[in-house]
């Protein structure tokens, strides 16, 4: 399939973005617009496929033997409990672009948070330089053909729910406490991570992939006499987090991990310390 009839069909949303590497945590998140029928990938980027294929050809037009275009975008949101109360929030996002060309064994690379085409361009160019290829000012565009990625796991929005996120840590509590009543206190900690990678290459090839990750952690602490313990137990998962609170197996996993919290910290009261001393062999 040619990269122009595909990008006709896919697309997501408009959102800042950077390189691995070169974080920039932004002061505001700007809300993917409305879902649309074509171009999910580049949409994600809020790049069209005429400025894509201008930033390809400026890395390798004359001579590169091997080059990439990298995007990539990553939203991180996380919460922490404690004492019954949210006590802190964060909703940060990383991204950016890298452009890489090797020409006879010599490599150059630039990268950069804007992702116009013209800045693209101009980065792509000085990679070039860097390089020793030397891009024509005007080149007839690459094909690229884009290449769907794998089914390794889901990849649904994990921020899916987002809102819902207290009410899931909140239930969380609620369980621990009512598994063991003695708890005196309950630590949780929610991370949510979207994150958005895009390659367009010199042979061809746009390849993209979205790499969701959602963890739940939590810590408690219990106390009898003067002996106070602490059990802890997380869980990591591909998926959205309304899912979580909003159907059966979500449910039995916030109810498995309050089980095993409690569970750990009854256990260590009854635990004792090995003997000192030499053990034969």
């Amino acid at each position: 399939m040619r990269r122009r009839d595909f990008l006709r069909r896919s697309a997501v949303a408009s959102v800042p973005v950077l390189l691995q590497g070169c974080g920039l945590s932004l002061p505001e998140i700007r809300q993917p617009r409305e879902s649309q029928p074509e171009d999910p990938w580049l949409a994600q980027f809020d790049i069209d496929s005429g400025g894509l294929s201008q930033v390809v050809d400026a890395l390798g037009n004359n001579g590169g033997d091997f080059g990439d275009a990298f995007f990539q975008y990553r939203r991180a949101a996380a919460l922490r409990w404690t004492a019954g109360a949210v006590a802190g929030k964060s909703d940060d996002v990383i991204a950016g672009a890298g452009l890489r060309v090797v020409h006879n064994g010599r490599s150059g690379f630039r990268h950069t948070r804007a992702l116009d085409v013209d800045t693209l361009t101009k980065m792509a160019r000085l990679a070039a330089d860097e390089s020793g290829v030397h891009p024509a000012e005007e080149a007839a565009q690459r094909g690229l053909e884009f290449h769907q990625p794998g089914t390794a796991y889901s990849r649904q929005a994990p921020d899916q729910g987002l809102e819902q996120r207290e009410a899931v840590v909140a239930r969380l509590d609620a369980l621990i406490r009512k598994a063991e009543p003695s708890i005196d206190e309950v630590d949780i900690r929610l991370s949510v991570v979207d994150e958005w990678v895009l390659i367009a290459t010199l042979d061809g090839r746009l390849v993209g992939d979205r790499r969701p990750m959602i963890r739940l952690s939590a810590q408690a602490f219990m106390t009898r006499g003067t002996e106070t313990q602490t059990g802890f137990a997380a869980l990591s998962l591909r998926q959205a987090v309304g899912e979580l609170d909003g159907n059966e197996a979500g449910g039995d996993r916030i109810d498995e991990l309050a089980r095993t919290v409690a569970d750990r910290t009854r256990r260590l009261f009854d635990s004792r310390r090995p003997p000192e001393g030499d053990i034969p062999v």
